[in-house]
């Protein structure tokens, strides 16, 4: 598949072959909606994309199991990059328009610490047994589960015109690890870390002020990142680790759109 060369170099100790589960946290470029009480998806388009997400896409092709834990808008840790505030004042600027999913933002340390934990640590018996009825033919172990977390860009989007990214960068990497050392405590062992797309080119930012800024502080944040995942594989060397890099297959697509069919590489879609 074109889409895992543009990921590092798999451990030996990995084996793609065994897996049949994975688990994302993320926040919008993953989300599928995930109910807690059903443990079930919302729809197979309900998604940022309008439909199938890359996550839907890779399960469809290996017919893993998927639990999705990425939600919409979601940092690292919302109190890092003052994402309540920001939502606060756009409640107060729309009034009774105000989008009701702007109540709150279920961060990556929301995942990690709450949401993961009612289905794989202290499930009660109603989740157990949707769990285990999941895997009816097959076990899942640590082994044959590979864990995934796609995170930046919010955090990108709502600090790019700090005076010190350079500072808080490092800081949202400090909460990083300690939320995969928390996994890992857990029994999670096989980690896919994604770096941050070129959203300097998406319709946001693209042709703005603020595009160069935004620019590099993508290759800031994807620094620090792989500076990240080479600390992990020295403190944890049981575990597998491995980082997805985005940030050149976007700008692969987005440099030849022609023959992956994509006529429209500068404007929001339709369903945006």
């Amino acid at each position: 598949m074109v889409y895992m060369s543009f990921a590092t170099p798999l451990p030996l100790s990995f084996n793609y072959d065994k897996i049949n589960t994975i688990i994302s946290f993320g926040d919008s470029y993953t989300t599928r909606y995930l109910d807690m009480k059903s443990l079930s998806y919302a729809c197979r388009n309900c998604t940022s994309a309008g439909g199938p997400n890359w996550v839907i896409y890779l399960t469809d092709t290996t017919n893993w199991i998927s639990w999705d834990f990425a939600y919409n808008s979601a940092p690292i840790n919302n109190s890092i990059v003052n994402q309540s505030y920001k939502l606060t004042r756009e409640r107060e600027r729309e009034g009774k328009n105000a989008n009701p999913l702007l109540r709150r933002v279920i961060d990556v340390s929301t995942q990690v610490r709450d949401l993961y934990p009612k289905i794989f640590v202290s499930p009660t018996e109603e989740i157990s047994a949707i769990v285990a009825s999941k895997y009816k033919d097959m076990m899942r172990t640590p082994e044959s589960t590979l864990t995934t977390i796609w995170v930046g860009i919010n955090d990108i989007d709502l600090t790019y015109d700090y005076a010190d990214t350079d500072a808080l960068d490092s800081k949202i990497m400090q909460v990083y690890q300690v939320l995969i050392d928390e996994l890992i405590n857990e029994g999670v062992h096989q980690f896919m870390l994604i770096n941050v797309p070129p959203i300097d080119r998406a319709p946001m930012w693209h042709n703005t002020r603020n595009e160069n800024l935004i620019r590099s502080r993508v290759r800031g944040y994807n620094e620090k990142l792989k500076i990240m995942i080479e600390g992990l594989k020295k403190s944890h060397p049981k575990d597998t680790f491995f980082e997805y890099d985005a940030w050149s297959y976007f700008n692969m697509l987005m440099d030849n759109p022609k023959p992956y069919n994509m006529t429209d590489i500068d404007t929001f879609c339709p369903d945006w």
